[in-house]
């Protein structure tokens, strides 16, 4: 099964809160990694981390091999 993800390209800083709140609401019960794709912009990344330091989040892994634009997150369910 293909991990459910969210695409942040073409979102604004200021909405990544409300895009990432409803995506981690439907995927609350998914028991594997759920992909956050950022780009390769360091400020959208560190947007992203702030914003799931919030939520209960079990682990962040934004070193992906071969792919630098995603954010792995499990979550604490």
């Amino acid at each position: 099964m293909k991990s459910p993800s969210v695409d942040l390209h073409g979102v604004r800083h200021d909405e990544v809160a409300s895009v990432l709140h409803k995506f981690i609401w439907k995927n609350w019960a998914y028991k594997d990694a759920l992909l956050i794709i950022t780009g390769n912009s360091g400020i959208m990344k560190k947007v992203v981390k702030d914003q799931l330091k919030i939520s209960s989040i079990r682990k962040i892994d934004d070193d992906v091999p071969g792919n630098w634009g995603i954010i792995k997150v499990w979550l604490d369910n």
